[in-house]
C-alpha cells in the first residue's frame, strides 16, 4: 500500500495543487507508512499557511526533509488519473481500518465481551461516517473545511509553535508535536542562547510550559543558566508591556 501512497503524494507534488486531494476528500487517516503520512500533513499544513498559501512545497524540499522520499515516474499518462489513485488509495485504507477492527474485536471479546461492543460501535461510527462522508462531499463541504482550516491557522491551531524567527517558522511550519529538534554548532557559537531564547518566547507569547535539563552543568553553570533565564524572561515581559502600553495609546488617540 505504502508504494500507493508515495505515488499520489508525488502526483500532487508534480502539480503543485493540493485541490485534488480536498475535492476527494483524502486525509492523513488514509496513510498508513509513517512517512508518507508525515509528508502529506506537511504538504497540507503547508498549503492552509497564510504564508505559503495555496502553494506545495518542492520535491527537493520535501527530500532535504526526509531523505529517503524517492519519487515516483514523472509520466502521469502512464501513472493513471490522480482522482483515480486517491480513491484507490482511501478504499484501500478503509478496507485496512475495518479488517484491523474486525480482528481488535476478536481480541478484546475473549477478555471482555461488554467492553468490545462498546469500543466496537463507537468505531463502526466513525468508519460509517467516513465512509457516508465520502459520498456526500460537496463544494460547500469543501468551502467551510478551507474556511476552518484557514482560521485554525491563523490562531495557531493546527501547525506547530512558530519559532522566533518568521524566516525559520514559513520554512518548517514551526515547532510540532512529536518532533525532536537539535542545535548544532562548534564551541561557543551561541547554541545555549538560541535555545533559551525559543524557550522564553514559547513560554511569553505562546503559553507553553518549558522544562530545561542538562545533564553535564556544573551547579554553579546551572545557577547562570537560571539566571540568565529570568534575565532573558524579565527582558521579554518588559518588551510585551512596553508594546501593549503604546498600542493602547494609539488606540485612545484614534478614538
Amino acid at each position: 500500500m505504502s508504494a500507493l501512497e508515495y505515488r499520489v503524494v508525488t502526483r500532487l507534488l508534480r502539480e503543485g495543487s493540493f485541490m485534488e486531494a480536498l475535492s476527494n476528500g483524502l486525509k492523513a487517516e488514509h496513510f498508513k507508512d509513517g512517512e508518507a503520512k508525515q509528508i502529506f500533513r506537511f504538504m497540507h499544513q503547508h498549503w492552509f499557511n497564510p504564508n505559503t498559501a495555496k502553494t506545495l512545497p518542492t520535491i527537493g524540499n520535501i527530500k532535504r526533509r526526509w531523505p529517503s522520499f524517492e519519487p515516483t515516474g514523472e509520466n502521469a499518462e502512464e501513472d493513471g488519473q490522480l482522482p483515480a489513485l486517491i480513491n484507490e488509495l482511501k478504499h484501500r485504507a478503509f478496507e485496512s481500518d475495518t479488517l484491523a477492527l474486525a480482528n481488535y474485536f476478536q481480541e478484546l471479546a475473549q477478555e471482555d465481551p461488554e467492553e468490545a461492543v462498546k469500543v466496537v460501535k463507537a468505531s463502526l461510527a466513525d468508519l460509517a461516517f467516513r465512509l457516508e462522508g465520502n459520498k456526500h462531499l460537496n463544494i460547500l463541504g469543501i468551502s467551510e473545511t478551507a474556511k476552518q482550516h484557514y482560521e485554525d491557522a491563523i490562531t495557531g491551531a493546527i501547525y506547530g509553535i512558530p519559532w522566533p524567527w518568521d524566516c525559520l517558522t514559513e520554512d518548517t511550519l514551526g515547532k510540532s508535536e512529536g518532533e525532536f529538534i537539535m542545535f548544532y554548532g562548534r564551541m561557543k557559537s551561541m547554541k545555549t542562547w538560541v535555545m533559551l531564547h525559543c524557550a522564553v518566547v514559547d513560554y511569553l507569547l505562546h503559553n507553553r510550559r518549558v522544562f530545561i535539563w542538562s545533564k553535564e552543568m556544573s551547579e554553579d553553570q546551572r545557577d547562570d543558566l537560571k539566571q540568565e533565564v529570568q534575565d532573558l524572561t524579565k527582558k521579554y515581559e518588559d518588551q510585551c508591556t512596553d508594546l501593549a502600553k503604546a498600542r493602547e495609546q494609539d488606540v485612545m488617540e484614534d478614538a
